[in-house]
């Protein structure tokens, strides 16, 4: 009984990691949402554009 113990702990452990990851990533991919979204870097995309 010991053993299943120790996996349900690692599980635990795994999951709560795996969660604190996911909500690392959301809030980088809305970061960088943000940071697409913002009208400058858009005005320079747009101008490297022209440029070519």
């Amino acid at each position: 009984m010991n053993n299943s113990s120790t996996i349900a702990e690692e599980f635990k452990k795994s999951y709560s990691f795996a969660s604190l990851f996911y909500t690392l990533y959301r809030l980088q991919f809305a970061t960088l949402c943000q940071f697409f979204n913002s009208s400058t870097i858009f005005d320079f995309f747009v101008s490297l554009q022209n440029n070519i």
